[in-house]
């Protein structure tokens, strides 16, 4: 299957995403250059000009969410024929997780049926592939007193640059068992 790959700025920093058909396979961001995020990607970009009509949408809508626009990525389709079952209900589970709102790492773990499974959320949303469109830095630890972590280039401080631009308040965790169940 053929991979293509787009490397685009924003006010996040460079970003970079690897398609598959029309499918997100990877997306990368926070990148302080295109080369950071062309390595990052392992792959040389497409020129923009050939780019598919859904990636240049997607790059669009990417801007929007840049500049602190309420973007809804519904739309995009994700490859994830790679993802076990548990990461696949985790991630899906984590996708429904609205702008700007919150939900803890137990409470994922509950909606997805396994309560007591929040380290292996934890785990899931580390090796989260495609972030910003399965918003892992809206997945925050119990308790309230940190973000967590986050493995996006600048780490915390970039979850909580994300959550602002969303306008996320981290003193109140909203409870999404009760909205997803």
């Amino acid at each position: 299957m053929t991979i293509t790959a787009t490397v685009f700025d924003t006010n996040l920093g460079w970003i970079g995403t690897t398609w598959r058909a029309n499918r997100l396979d990877r997306l990368t961001f926070g990148h302080p250059s295109r080369n950071k995020a062309r390595d990052e990607l392992g792959y040389t970009p497409s020129h923009r000009g050939s780019w598919s009509r859904q990636q240049a949408s997607f790059a669009d809508q990417i801007q929007a969410y840049s500049q602190g626009i309420e973007t809804d990525f519904s739309n995009v389709l994700i490859a994830r024929d790679t993802w076990s079952d548990f990461q696949r209900d985790v991630r899906l589970a984590c996708r429904e997780i609205g702008w700007g709102e919150t939900c803890s790492y137990a409470q994922l773990a509950q909606i997805v049926g396994r309560p007591g499974a929040a380290r292996a959320v934890g785990t899931v949303m580390a090796r989260n592939p495609v972030p910003l469109i399965i918003p892992c830095h809206r997945v925050i630890p119990s308790g309230q007193q940190r973000l967590g972590h986050f493995s996006a280039p600048g780490g915390v401080r970039m979850k909580q640059r994300l959550l602002a631009l969303e306008g996320a308040s981290i003193a109140t965790v909203a409870n999404h068992a009760a909205l997803l169940s």
